[in-house]
């Protein structure tokens, strides 16, 4: 594929999966509370006894260090409010149980993001 004919792929997948009642990438850039979102995850929820970011926490949940440039902010938010109505077979149990305490998750994991290196 040339990388003109991978974007138009892509583009198409993104269309084709969107639904109106989802926020759109950039209607996510003004909801959420990051800093509440980091105290959740860390406190409340105590996700990293699952999940690693850096060289801390649990391994039985895959490493968030990079979920914000793997996955859209919708589908994060989707994923905590019903993780097994998208995933049957998910070892995640099913944790948040508000709106508010999803976007703010979703807030702080969307902004989780590594560089990238390039190889020259």
């Amino acid at each position: 594929l040339t990388p003109a004919e991978a974007v138009t792929i892509a583009d198409y997948f993104f269309s084709s999966t969107r639904h109106d009642s989802i926020p759109s990438p950039a209607e996510w850039k003004n909801m959420g509370n990051a800093a509440r979102g980091r105290t959740l995850y860390f406190n409340k929820y105590n996700c990293a006894s699952c999940h690693t970011l850096g060289k801390e926490g649990g391994y039985y949940g895959p490493p968030l260090d990079n979920v914000g440039n793997r996955l859209e902010p919708a589908w994060i938010n989707a994923r905590l409010l019903k993780v097994h109505s998208l995933q049957k077979d998910s070892r995640e149990p099913q944790m948040v149980a508000s709106e508010e305490d999803a976007r703010d998750l979703t807030k702080f994991l969307s902004q989780l993001r590594q560089r990238r290196k390039l190889s020259l």
